[in-house]
């Protein structure tokens, strides 16, 4: 396979594909002490391209209606910039690789040459949210890159263990996704930097690219993630872990997202420096209206990094979506995964969306605010917003974002 991405071209889908690089950076081992010579980027700022793990697991998804809406989300994304797609191998069950009929795969690998590159690779995964099992990049902050730093790109490859453990994740065993952050630096030739000792996933945090992060309570300080270690212990690590200089903490995260334990990519996050988008209801009755106050009570009390006051953009909420027996049809019930219950509120937010170079993919409902919304991203991102259905990828435990992670560029 070439190293080159050449726009229009679609990689062969080989039964069995080694670690492929990606990138022409050489291979050198992570050194000690170069994590402050790098940055997260922003997720408006420019992507090398954008990492999707296809669906296969039975327990999760709906697969023909999840893959339908995900080959929407990756059309629109690969308009502007390279998809790197990644298959389970054909023999790891059923619905799992490339031999089994899949016609949303098909029509995404038959885009036409005004889409850009997709890089198809085989890897074995237990689920596929990639925001979550892929690693957390990093930029250096000199360019060219100087002898101390091994790589433009940085890799940090966080312990997962499917949101809470044996007993109180969404799915047990996880060992193939805990394997894909290595899997993934390798192929895109990134200084890979394992740090196993601490839990943390990707969609649980938000950065502004110059320092600040916005993360929950609710999650990286629940048990089920890194045992009892205290806020102060929490904060202490990710700031250096990731060269930040500032996390803001918000209490909750959106209301009835019990799966992930509040993430925060399901309810802010940053849309330009120095503005926050905020899932909003005005509804009182609704238990999201307290902890959505709350969060917006903390956030006009704080300011960014550089001591400038937030802005806050309230993101408003499609109305309460419930889990419906419909919903249900397809997915396969298994002891060693969350079972999806008839009635039980669905975690729906329009800030779960993806920034890709020349778009904004927005969830959409089939609700009256699904417009609205789109309207909100589009002018705060300051790019074309497009909507995608996507209440399968809702009822799996997450939506666009949780499904997309974003390679920053690092070519250049």
């Amino acid at each position: 396979m070439s190293s080159e991405f050449q726009k229009g071209e679609v990689s062969p889908v080989p039964s069995q594909v080694p670690s492929v690089a990606l990138t022409g950076a050489a291979k050198v081992p992570t050194t000690a002490n170069t994590t402050a010579l790098y940055r997260h980027p922003a997720e408006w700022e420019p992507h090398y391209g954008c990492i999707i793990l296809w669906p296969h697991n039975e327990n999760t998804f709906n697969l023909p209606c999840v893959k339908e809406e995900l080959y929407n989300v990756c059309k629109h994304i690969s308009a502007s910039e390279m998809l790197l797609l990644y298959l389970p191998p054909p023999d790891t069950g059923p619905n799992s690789g490339v031999d089994t009929p899949d016609p949303a795969l098909e029509s995404l690998l038959s885009l036409p040459a005004s889409s850009h590159s997709i890089t198809v690779l085989n890897v074995p995964s237990n689920d596929t949210w990639s925001r979550d099992t892929s690693p957390i990049f990093l930029t250096s902050q000199t360019s060219p890159p100087t002898p101390g730093i091994p790589s433009k790109l940085k890799a940090l490859d966080f312990n997962f263990n499917a949101y809470g453990g044996p007993e109180h994740g969404c799915y047990w065993p996880c060992d193939l996704d805990v394997a894909l952050g290595s899997r993934i630096s390798s192929d895109l030739l990134a200084s890979h930097e394992s740090r196993p000792d601490f839990v943390f996933e990707g969609g649980s945090f938000c950065t502004d690219g110059r320092g600040t992060m916005i993360t929950t309570e609710e999650c990286l300080l629940r048990g089920n993630r890194n045992g009892d270690m205290g806020k102060g212990e929490v904060e202490s690590y990710l700031l250096k872990a990731m060269n930040l200089r500032k996390i803001i903490w918000l209490p909750d995260g959106l209301y009835g997202d019990m799966d992930t334990n509040g993430h925060a990519d399901n309810f802010c996050c940053f849309v330009s420096p120095g503005t926050v988008a905020l899932a909003w209801t005005e509804d009182e009755e609704d238990p999201q209206w307290a902890i959505s106050n709350e969060a917006l009570r903390v956030l006009e009390g704080e300011c960014d990094s550089e001591g400038n006051k937030l802005r806050i953009v309230k993101l408003p909420l499609p109305k309460p979506q419930y889990l419906t027996e419909e919903d249900t049809q397809g997915l396969k019930i298994s002891p060693h995964a969350t079972e999806r219950k008839v009635g039980e509120r669905l975690a729906a937010s329009y800030v779960n969306f993806y920034i890709a170079n020349g778009a904004c993919i927005v969830p959409s409902f089939g609700d009256e605010m699904d417009e609205v919304a789109r309207e909100i991203v589009e002018r705060e991102v300051g790019r074309k917003a497009i909507s995608v259905y996507s209440r399968n990828i809702l009822v799996g435990g997450g939506n666009i974002h949780c499904q997309t992670m974003q390679i920053p560029e690092h070519t250049k």
